[in-house]
């Protein structure tokens, strides 16, 4: 798998930052140059993204977000059918 390396801001805590190194494979950064087009021919305002840099941090977020939410959820159905 090839890819690019990509700096990203993450916030554990808002007083604790860092700067982390994450490996984009070419069709994540294919998608986020997609969505940068997109995002400007629906909103030529400040809200949409400028570079397929700005994409990749909330995505991953967002990707973590929603991995949590269904792992969680299926932890819980787990532990309620086996009471």
């Amino acid at each position: 798998m090839t890819g690019r390396g990509v700096r990203a801001l993450f916030a554990r805590r808002e007083e604790e930052l860092a700067t982390v190194e994450v490996p984009l494979p070419d069709v994540a950064r294919e998608r986020a140059e997609e969505i940068v087009r997109l995002s400007r021919s629906y909103s030529e305002q400040a809200a949409g993204f400028g570079s397929p840099r700005e994409v990749i941090g909330p995505a991953l977020l967002y990707g973590l977000a929603h991995m949590h939410a269904r792992y969680s959820e299926a932890a819980h159905r787990r532990d309620h059918q086996a009471a």
